[in-house]
């Protein structure tokens, strides 16, 4: 299958998902799911080509700097593992002490990352330089740091939610959905562990990066799809 098929197919399920549960995103156990597939859809949609060549030039124009749809999308990816963290949490216990493990482990670390993510930015190339594909970019120690700090809160975010998905894998109700986002999360962790090869070996694993991501959000909204039309379901039949 190719790039533009697996795209394709991302961008329908992320458009099904979403229209599946339009329902939910005022509520306070489920808009988080729904939350997770829409900023993943946002941030495949600012790291592509197009988004390069229309939306990265207009903010040119007007900021003088470039790739600024790449930084958003990454920090759209961030906020989206801290969304998966608060869906697995929320389908456990939702008591106090849980939300100050929430905000002590996931919400103060991210809050810190964006802003460093954003210095590393601004110092490296990652402003100055334009390239269609971010990853063709020539790195030096900031652009290296920048992509350290990146893969590297994405990866720990990621494995933060394990514990939980695999404590909902013991209950035969949310089993298949547990199991369905800890296949999708093991994917974006793929995806983090090929972007950080940019270090060692730049230009040449954006297209291994974005068909890992697309496999990523395929199985978050697949997942998010069957387990809202579940509910549905029961709601309806009892």
């Amino acid at each position: 299958m190719g790039l533009a098929s697996l795209s394709l197919i991302a961008f329908a399920s992320i458009a099904w998902c979403l229209w599946v549960r339009r329902l939910t995103w005022r509520s306070r156990w489920e808009s988080a799911a729904t939350l997770n597939v829409a900023l993943q859809g946002v941030a495949l949609l600012l790291m592509s080509t197009a988004a390069s060549t229309t939306i990265g030039a207009m903010v040119h124009r007007v900021s003088g700097a470039w790739n600024v749809e790449d930084f958003t999308a990454h920090s759209c990816y961030l906020l989206a593992a801290i969304a998966v963290a608060s869906s697995v949490l929320s389908r456990l216990k939702d008591d106090a002490s849980v939300q100050r493990s929430f905000k002590r482990w996931v919400e103060w670390p991210c809050t810190i990352c964006i802003p460093v993510l954003l210095a590393l930015f601004m110092l490296g190339n990652g402003h100055r330089i334009y390239r269609v594909n971010f990853f063709d970019l020539p790195t030096n120690g900031f652009l290296c740091a920048y992509w350290i700090v990146l893969c590297g809160m994405l990866i720990y975010l990621l494995l933060y939610s394990w514990p939980g998905l695999l404590s909902l894998c013991g209950d035969p109700a949310s089993r298949p959905v547990a199991v369905v986002y800890l296949v999708a999360s093991s994917f974006g962790i793929a995806a983090c562990a090929a972007a950080s090869l940019e270090v060692v070996d730049p230009q040449g694993h954006g297209d291994l990066v974005w068909a890992l991501a697309c496999v990523c959000v395929i199985g978050f909204a697949l997942g998010s799809t069957y387990s809202w039309h579940r509910k549905v379901v029961w709601f309806t039949t009892t």
